[in-house]
């Protein structure tokens, strides 16, 4: 065994995959690309074919368990038409707050969700032919089960439109209107589903492109919008912890997180981004593997940054990798119904290399499929927990498993959410883009050096 991480790392495989179990059975049930099927024995390598993922229907609900939620705070939803008593079936229900949860409905029963931490949440309710409903400043009292009835009322048509620059189409350009949400194809073009009947405003953004908005007015049928133009507009990335502590080498010394994430960051200004740590203003921002001190003291400054339109690109590693900290990061990644797992994924197609992961192509609202047409390598990846209508970006595949928790094959590894009039992009690998460990190994092992990996990175700061 060569690779030098993979020495420091080992002895904490073992004791990890045999002792350490996680309370919740999660992935990426919602996205572009639907959830992948089968179960795996944790410590096991699957064996078989990777075969297509879809849809798995013997899931209805899931909900993030962390540790201050088994004080056991619950919230039962019921959905119902507006004007009748009688409840919807196949509505789709996310919680974002502490404990993010999500569940379908059925037309016998109401839907508890629990258990869940104390705190403020905002609960979506969608359904197909219904206007989306956005339920804001939800508070939990772990002492008092919650009760909420909500109401949808029809759709009244869809926002259709494309999106275009002076070259021509856009793809993956955002549109959103309250709740909805909506990504241009290669076409440029977008069909934005579940609003209410009346002039609605559209958000209009990208990486790169001055933000702009329109408005709509819908009334019982579909209803074009006229191209909207986006202008090029600047793009500075602030890294927001460089100088913290990423990792210690063989010889004791330690690494930053600019030391460590130096490929990258000279990547992005090769790729036309402004690097700018210090940055008043920047359009992107990005943590990495936070301290429990920097998550305490940021979450809200992040919120109101992507409400008001910024991205934020958050990096994980997994539950027992190096001073990385699952809990820190969720208290920013939990309130836009994002979390990070404390498990390591693996995958059967790896299985004589230890701590990566292949992760094969998918389609999706950007790019992907251009920067990795045969997919890309991550180390010693955690996987993430996403609300539905947030976008997967990157599954294990079939083939893919996790070690010291319980769970489905075929974790999410990547996914993005919309939140107010931004985006927040999640990542459960960071080890795949820093230096040091991981340069000079083959390209197959997915150092930055590797097309597919620096692509399908920088497509993530473009999207």
């Amino acid at each position: 065994m060569s690779h030098p991480r993979l020495r420091r790392m080992l002895p904490r495989l073992v004791p990890l995959a045999a002792g350490f179990i996680m309370l919740t059975a999660s992935g990426c049930p919602w996205g572009q690309t639907p959830e992948p099927t089968g179960s795996v024995a944790p410590t096991a390598v699957p064996t078989g074919a990777t075969v297509t993922p879809s849809p798995d229907t013997s899931l209805n609900r899931q909900v993030f368990v962390s540790g201050p939620a088994i004080v056991n705070g619950m919230l039962t939803v019921k959905v119902v038409r507006a004007g009748s008593p009688d409840r919807l079936a196949d509505c789709t229900v996310s919680l974002s707050g502490p404990t993010p949860a999500w569940g379908i409905t059925d037309s016998s029963q109401d839907m508890p969700l629990a258990p869940l931490e104390g705190g403020s949440y905002s609960l979506q309710v969608s359904a197909p032919g219904y206007a989306t409903r956005l339920v804001e400043s939800l508070t939990i009292d772990p002492q008092n089960p919650t009760s909420l009835t909500v109401e949808l009322t029809p759709q009244a048509g869809k926002a259709v439109g494309r999106v275009v620059d002076q070259n021509g189409p856009i793809a993956g350009a955002r549109i959103t209107s309250g709740p909805c949400v909506a990504f241009t194809g290669s076409d440029g073009r977008y069909a934005l589903e579940g609003l209410p009947a009346g002039t609605s405003t559209l958000a209009i953004a990208k990486t790169g492109y001055a933000a702009t908005t329109t408005s709509v007015t819908v009334n019982g049928q579909d209803s074009g919008v006229p191209d909207v133009t986006l202008t090029g507009a600047g793009r500075v990335i602030a890294f927001e912890n460089p100088a913290q502590t990423f990792d210690s080498l063989s010889d004791g010394s330690t690494r930053s997180v600019a030391t460590a994430l130096a490929p990258l960051r000279s990547a992005l200004g090769t790729a036309g981004f402004t690097v700018q740590d210090d940055a008043t203003s920047p359009d992107i921002r990005v943590v990495v593997c936070p301290t429990s001190d920097f998550a305490s003291s940021n979450v809200e400054r992040l919120r109101s940054f992507v409400a008001a339109g910024g991205k934020l690109v958050l990096l994980g590693e997994w539950g027992g990798a190096l001073r990385y900290n699952p809990e820190a990061l969720n208290r920013i990644a939990t309130p836009f119904g994002l979390a990070f797992n404390a498990d390591l994924v693996r995958s059967s197609q790896n299985a004589g290399e230890l701590g990566w992961v292949k992760v094969p192509a998918s389609a999706g609202p950007m790019p992907i499929v251009d920067a990795m047409p045969q997919g890309i390598t991550l180390f010693e990846s955690g996987s993430l927990f996403v609300l539905p209508t947030s976008q997967g970006i990157l599954y294990a595949g079939s083939g893919g498993y996790r070690i010291a928790a319980v769970g489905s094959g075929g974790p999410c590894m990547a996914a993005a959410r919309s939140y107010g009039s931004g985006m927040v992009v999640g990542v459960g690998d960071t080890s795949a883009w820093t230096a040091g460990s991981i340069t000079g190994n083959q390209p197959v092992n997915g150092n930055l050096g590797e097309t597919n990996n620096r692509e399908f990175m920088l497509n993530l700061f473009r999207w």
